[in-house]
Parts: C-alpha cells; sequence; structure tokens
C-alpha cells in the first residue's frame, strides 16, 4: 500500500502555517514566534527565544558581579556584590541603565561599564543627596582609604 500524500512544510496538519525553529528544530506554528522591527518572523520560536535570552542574562549578571567583585566600593571598599552598585560618572554620557542590558552582549554592556565606578548602596545614596561628595561629579578619587 502506497503512503499518502505529505503535508506541506509550510502549513503542516490541519492547514494551520508552520515554520521550522532555528533553536529547536520543530515545526512551530507561526503564532509562536515574534516579530522583527521589518515585519519579518524571527528564526527562533517564542520559547527558545525566551531560553536564548535568559542565558544571556544570566552571562550579563555574572560578568557585572565579577567586576563589581573585583572593583568594590570606591568609597568605602565594600565587596559583596549584593550591595553594590554602578553608577555613571557623568550622568549625561549615560546611555543606558546596566541592569537594563544585561540580555546584551558582554561588549556592549563593557562600553557602558567604562563609564561607571562601584559604590556600595549606602555610599551611592550619599552621593546622590550630595553628602558625600557635594562637588560631584568633579571630585577627587584620591580619598579612599
Amino acid at each position: 500500500m502506497k503512503p499518502g500524500p505529505k503535508p506541506n512544510p509550510t502549513f503542516g496538519y490541519g492547514g494551520i502555517p508552520h515554520k521550522k525553529c532555528t533553536g529547536c528544530h520543530r515545526d512551530v506554528p507561526l503564532e509562536d514566534y515574534y516579530r522583527q522591527t521589518t515585519g519579518k518572523l524571527r528564526g527562533m520560536c517564542k520559547e527558545c527565544h525566551k531560553a536564548r535570552a535568559s542565558r544571556h542574562k544570566a552571562l550579563g549578571k555574572k560578568f557585572t558581579d565579577e567586576i563589581k567583585a573585583y572593583m568594590g566600593c570606591l568609597v568605602c571598599g565594600e565587596n559583596r556584590t549584593a550591595c553594590l552598585e554602578f553608577n555613571h560618572v557623568d550622568p549625561d554620557g549615560k546611555h543606558h541603565t546596566i541592569s537594563k542590558i544585561l540580555h546584551r552582549s558582554i561588549h556592549f554592556i563593557f562600553h557602558e561599564v567604562q563609564k561607571c565606578e562601584v559604590l556600595c548602596c549606602n555610599c551611592h545614596a550619599l552621593v546622590h543627596a550630595g553628602e558625600l561628595w557635594p562637588d560631584w561629579p568633579e571630585r577627587d578619587y584620591e580619598g579612599r582609604e
């Protein structure tokens, strides 16, 4: 007995449009893909795209935590990463908030981190309140003990 005709790969079974995901290599319905700004469908399905973004964010977090631990607070020397924050030295040169770009490439994150100093949350609050360095951002960094 001869098998029946194979289903059209672009329409899958039941006439629902499908596309092969470049991440998981499954045939996935078109509604399970994000669209690019041009309107074209992305190569990965939503599930694979979210998993990839999660992996990238974890790498970005690890990278920034290593920088924080290595640098420590500029003022008091605190080096526990949970207590440390990035402070843009020149607020006018700030293009991105570090925590919002963790999903981007390490090169992109590093470019923004270069514009920052590391402060613990207490010293960071004092800097912005004007109590630590009243002349912020024009200040001398030699005051650290």
